[in-house]
């Protein structure tokens, strides 16, 4: 999955002016002033997709942990993501395949697309403690 970074901005889905973009880009998440581990005990914000990513990446393994098959982890999030909107004035605006992560619409379904499922079993159920 290729991912590109949101703009902090809270109300509206933007993408950051500098993130990457085109027709492989996935998804987007936030990714601008994201505060990180800086080392030997101190914070440090930075941005881009390198810490936009594993909002994906936990999502995704959110899903898997829930019973999601892995080649349906991908169309899942692709189908819950919301709109990116686009600055005014903006002659040719950067444009990604798909939209911005939803993590909660997207976990919803999930959990209501598993319940319409006959249970199996279930791939960490070996993870029971013994007697």
């Amino acid at each position: 999955m290729c991912v590109a970074n949101l703009q902090s901005n809270q109300t509206h889905n933007m993408l950051n002016p500098n993130s990457n973009w085109g027709e492989r880009v996935d998804f987007a998440a936030y990714g601008t002033t994201i505060v990180v581990d800086g080392g030997k005990e101190t914070l440090t914000i930075t941005s881009g997709s390198s810490v936009a990513a594993p909002f994906v990446t936990g999502i995704s393994a959110i899903l898997l942990s829930m019973g999601v098959k892995p080649e349906k982890v991908k169309p899942f999030v692709r189908m819950h993501t919301d709109p990116i909107y686009y600055p005014p004035n903006t002659s040719q605006p950067h444009t990604i395949r798909g939209g911005a992560l939803n993590a909660l619409k997207t976990v919803k379904f999930a959990i209501n697309w598993l319940d319409s499922k006959p249970r199996e079993v279930r791939s960490n159920d070996y993870l029971a403690l013994e007697g």
